[in-house]
């Protein structure tokens, strides 16, 4: 399997996932009780289906994009997120395990749709990660995105969610791009 200098995060992404997991259990949403968290990631010495999927398609763009030059080339920092989402979406780590004897419950849109609203998570997190002071003190923005436009994308996650070959990563990395550049303050 290929190695990458993103795979330093391997650790931090299951963090991120333990600590949004604890999150929602923790604030009480309705059904919270029923998420679970299904390690798709792994670690280094054996990386989970998340880990595979990013490896095999950073591996597959690099080739298409840079032929014979692709083990001297890089991805830039939008499109490995774009890769990295794809592959969350793809093997959804979070899921909702209701009994058959629990009849009443009915999760909230946040428990229902929690793979697509830890992408949100995901991205303040790694926009955090790449605007690291020249100290290497962590910065203090944090993404703000207006509600209509954060559930919109939500509802564009999902919508990838069903059917991932829909993601095209460059277009997908832009989009990435430009909720940096617009709500990451």
């Amino acid at each position: 399997m290929s190695r990458f200098n993103s795979d330093k995060w391997i650790p931090d992404l299951r963090n991120l996932c333990l600590g949004f997991s604890s999150y929602m259990t923790n604030n009480q949403y309705p059904g919270s009780e029923h998420l679970k968290f299904s390690d798709e990631i792994g670690d280094f010495e054996n990386p989970g289906k998340i880990i595979q999927e990013y490896h095999a398609s950073a591996n597959e763009f690099k080739t298409f994009n840079f032929g014979d030059n692709d083990n001297l080339s890089y991805i830039d920092h939008h499109k490995i997120a774009a890769i990295y989402i794809r592959a969350f979406l793809m093997y959804s780590p979070f899921y909702i395990d209701i009994p058959a004897e629990s009849k009443k419950a009915n999760p909230c849109k946040y428990v229902y749709f929690a793979n697509e609203y830890f992408i949100i998570a995901l991205l303040s997190s790694m926009f955090k990660a790449w605007d690291k002071h020249a100290d290497g003190e962590i910065c203090n923005k944090n993404l703000l995105m207006p509600v209509h436009y954060r559930e919109s994308f939500i509802k564009l996650m999902y919508h990838y969610k069903g059917d991932i070959s829909k993601i095209d990563l460059p277009s997908f990395a832009n989009l990435i791009y430009l909720i940096e550049q617009h709500y990451f303050k």
